[in-house]
């Protein structure tokens, strides 16, 4: 499954991205500040293939596991626009003052961080009842994780940065995209075994037919 490349895409260009960024520190400094670099514009083309794989992993999702509550899904094919918005709305430029587009951007950023908890906690029972077991535990915990690390950055980070003037963002967001990134290798890895699962047992089907 192409989507299944995408966060091991999107982690590489931005490790290598780092390297033409003189002075860049990620620690501190969020992945967004990597299109002011002179390859600025691969990491556009991230934001937007992140959101496209999102888009189409809900979509697959769905038409895989057919539930009946479906605003999970909803929620995860929201992420893949907010995503899409990043890469249209550049972030404010370090020294510049905020415009209407750097806002949008930073309100799209905070709705994944808050979204991609609630799509994880909706989904996860879903998966309990089509039998995904491990994958059903490991969505709730990416969920709190991400909930856990959200909540860090808002206010303890946010306080770090007006009283001592520290910031980890940067940290912080990869840590939250890792997480994120990894749940959805996870579920493209499933719906491929799922694939093959209802593959073979078609082929078995059939064979049996024959033999009969």
């Amino acid at each position: 499954m192409v989507v299944g490349v995408c966060p091991v895409l999107f982690q590489s260009v931005s490790v290598v991205l780092q390297r033409f960024n003189l002075g860049y520190d990620p620690v501190r400094q969020a992945v967004s500040s990597l299109v002011f670099g002179p390859f600025g514009w691969v990491q556009t083309i991230m934001f937007y293939l992140t959101g496209v794989s999102l888009i189409a992993l809900a979509i697959t999702f769905y038409l895989n596991i057919r539930p009946r509550f479906v605003v999970g899904f909803l929620v995860l094919g929201l992420l893949g626009a907010a995503f899409i918005t990043i890469g249209i709305n550049r972030a404010a430029a370090p020294g510049t003052e905020a415009t209407l587009s750097s806002t949008i951007h930073v309100g799209s950023s905070i709705f994944i961080a808050a979204a991609f908890p609630i799509a994880c906690l909706l989904l996860g029972p879903i998966l309990r009842t089509r039998g995904h077991v491990f994958l059903r535990w490991y969505t709730i915990v990416a969920g709190i994780t991400s909930l856990l690390f959200s909540s860090l950055l808002f206010f303890f980070i946010g306080g770090a940065v007006l009283v001592f003037h520290l910031s980890f963002l940067g940290l912080f967001e990869r840590i939250m995209l890792w997480n994120g990134q990894i749940w959805v290798e996870l579920v493209c890895v499933q719906l491929l075994m799922d694939r093959y699962r209802t593959g073979r047992n078609t082929i078995g089907v059939a064979v049996r037919s024959i033999n009969n």
